[in-house]
């Protein structure tokens, strides 16, 4: 007979509020719009996209104000140093040891910075992410073209979303950025 679990709870203090946007128009400017319909329509794009700015702030804000990251997933890196293949598996890994459960596809999802990207991609070392991309017809395309915002990067089992709203601080003159990699909890 073993030892039951203990319930336990974490309170966690949150600003509810409300997140509004809007668009004045009016009917002369639909009437007259070159584009007609489409203005409308770019109007409701306008307005996805900032709704999808919330949406991201309001994660990146609950992730940063977590009330505590497990020390066993938490990777830091030296100063001037950079994120290589070889930390995301690092970082990958520890999320398995710890019995994290991943999210859809069997892969932990992530949000990643552009210029974090750009050191992924930079990073030349064998079996670095280059090294990989290389070797593989259907990859090489990653070293040609410059990924896209709304891309997605998939290696190592996590799966990154781009965004250049990631966050950044500034220490002594030089700006890190910070890399989510997630679980379901």
């Amino acid at each position: 007979m073993g030892s039951p679990i203990s319930e336990s709870s974490t309170k966690i203090v949150a600003t509810i509020g409300q997140y509004a946007d809007f668009i004045n128009s009016s009917d002369l400017a639909l009437d007259v719009a070159i584009d007609d319909p489409g203005l409308l329509q770019n109007l409701a794009n306008e307005l996805n996209y900032r709704l999808a700015l919330t949406l991201n702030s309001l994660v990146q804000i609950t992730a940063d104000s977590a009330v505590a990251v497990d020390t066993l997933v938490n990777t830091q890196l030296a100063n001037g140093s950079y994120l290589t293949a070889n930390n995301l598996r690092s970082a990958v890994q520890s999320l398995v040891a710890v019995n994290a459960r991943p999210l859809v596809g069997n892969k932990f999802g992530g949000v990643i910075h552009p210029s974090v990207v750009r050191d992924l991609l930079n990073d030349t070392s064998v079996n670095g992410l280059t090294d990989i991309i290389k070797r593989d017809p259907s990859m090489n395309s990653m070293l040609f073209e410059l990924p896209k915002n709304e891309d997605v990067i998939s290696f190592a089992g996590v799966t990154f979303k781009q965004t250049s709203t990631a966050p950044s601080v500034t220490i002594s003159g030089n700006t890190y950025y910070n890399t989510y990699k997630q679980n379901v909890a």
